[in-house]
């Protein structure tokens, strides 16, 4: 049975890390041809039964339009799930979101919030996030 067969296998059998990790195996078209709707799917599963990586995939994959219409509301509702349920790309994603004015109102405060977040949990991106916000963050850093 090849690798792929057997993840089919347990994905369809419940299996929440195989649902994800199916969704990214079509989403990025890994050993097989890319198929943003399978891979949809399968994260939509996964982010059902409250899989934090699969929701933050769920926020990309319609933050960027990958194989779906870009819809930046629906993104923000899925970065926003698995940032409340601890996933530290989703809230540097969320702050993105925030700082962009995408799908939710411009608010510099909620973005340097969702980044000082992620950055406290060693996020480099989030890091630099906040270092280029200036003086729009500082005020926020000094509060700790």
């Amino acid at each position: 049975m090849t690798k792929l067969k057997k993840l089919v296998e347990a994905a369809e059998g419940g299996d929440v890390d195989a649902q994800y990790n199916l969704g990214v195996v079509y989403s990025n078209g890994i050993g097989i041809a890319r198929n943003g709707e399978k891979g949809l799917r399968w994260f939509l599963r996964a982010a059902r039964k409250g899989h934090a990586k699969a929701m933050n995939n769920l926020g990309l994959v319609f933050a960027e339009g990958r194989g779906v219409e870009r819809d930046d509301a629906r993104a923000v509702k899925w970065f926003a799930r698995a940032a409340d349920r601890g996933s530290v790309k989703a809230q540097k994603n969320l702050g993105i979101m925030f700082q962009k004015g995408r799908g939710v109102e411009k608010d510099y405060t909620k973005a340097a919030e969702c980044f000082l977040k992620a950055a406290r949990h060693g996020h480099a991106s989030a890091k630099w996030a906040l270092r280029m916000m200036g003086e729009k963050a500082i005020g926020l850093m000094s509060k700790d």
